[in-house]
């Protein structure tokens, strides 16, 4: 699960390639509706946590509960490749589709439905580890409830994909793709770090093979 998602910068290879080929109009500048750092935050900080919880996580004693936790690890993963993969089709359809201010809100609750799983299961992990009521944790937890219900709200994200294709400007359409595809990346170095954590456990646990 940790390896390197080729289909996933090929696919962003592609977007950036159509979006550098096309002709568009210049347009005023305008202040994205959801930030870089709305976006980013929860996953630097979810990191920091997982980070911190290393060491206690590799020191979990029992066949059943390294394979509890190891088990949480991986649904873990695959909520947040499940959200990345949400993302990727977003920046397809941005770049190939002028007429996707029409599906924004769609797409808009499908992150925030894919957020919710995520904040989820992050719970149920802290829960496993006996850290939910950690100051970090807390604060992380925040962050990322805090976009999905920016995603929920729907408006924030219409507000900049519609300013994006309204304009038609390419600088505004790579610049939206942009701080999707960081927070895409950044929430890869998160899953990539539980996959991590979770192969550490199978393989000190007799009995237990890593994916």
């Amino acid at each position: 699960m940790a390896c390197i998602n080729r289909k996933s910068i090929l696919t962003h290879v592609f977007v950036y390639a159509a979006l550098l080929t096309a002709s568009f109009p210049v347009a005023a500048q305008w202040s994205a509706s959801i930030s870089q750092g709305e976006i980013i935050q929860p996953w630097e900080q979810h990191l920091a946590v997982l980070q911190s919880l290393s060491g206690l996580i590799s020191a979990v004693d029992g066949v059943e509960s390294s394979a509890k936790i190891a088990n949480e690890l991986a649904t873990l993963e695959a909520d947040i490749g499940e959200f990345g993969l949400e993302i990727e089709k977003f920046i397809g359809r941005l770049a190939r589709e002028p007429t996707f201010v029409y599906a924004a809100a769609e797409t808009s609750l499908a992150l925030s439905a894919r957020l919710a799983k995520v904040h989820a299961q992050f719970h149920s992990l802290y829960s496993s580890l006996g850290v939910a009521d950690r100051e970090d944790v807390i604060t992380a937890q925040a962050s990322l409830d805090a976009l999905r219900e920016i995603l929920r709200g729907k408006v924030k994200f219409e507000n900049d994909v519609t300013n994006a294709l309204g304009t038609g400007a390419r600088k505004q359409i790579i610049g939206v793709a942009n701080r999707w595809w960081n927070g895409k990346t950044k929430s890869d170095e998160v899953r990539n770090l539980a996959a991590s954590l979770r192969q550490q456990l199978e393989g000190a646990t007799p009995g237990e093979t890593s994916e």
